[in-house]
């Protein structure tokens, strides 16, 4: 797996992956204790199967729960 510790320091969140149960491999919780935000996905079994680099698919879902964190982020300055 991706390293989770390095990506979490760089998006200055906290990662909490869970195994799940079937259908679903893991679950991700990324917390952003600033804006007292928390995004939650589900990867199953399906999606990693399609996947070509189960790393990198990975790493582009907790991107995208990285993004709304950053796009609320964006508008608390804005306010």
């Amino acid at each position: 797996m991706f390293d989770i510790m390095k990506y979490a320091e760089k998006n200055h969140v906290e990662i909490d992956v869970r195994p799940g149960r079937r259908p679903v491999v893991w679950e991700f919780f990324v917390r952003d204790r600033q804006l007292d935000l928390v995004q939650f996905t589900q990867i199953h079994e399906r999606e990693l199967a399609r996947a070509f680099d189960q790393n990198a698919y990975i790493e582009m879902r907790c991107d995208e729960l990285i993004a709304n964190i950053l796009e609320a982020r964006r508008q608390q300055k804005l306010a």
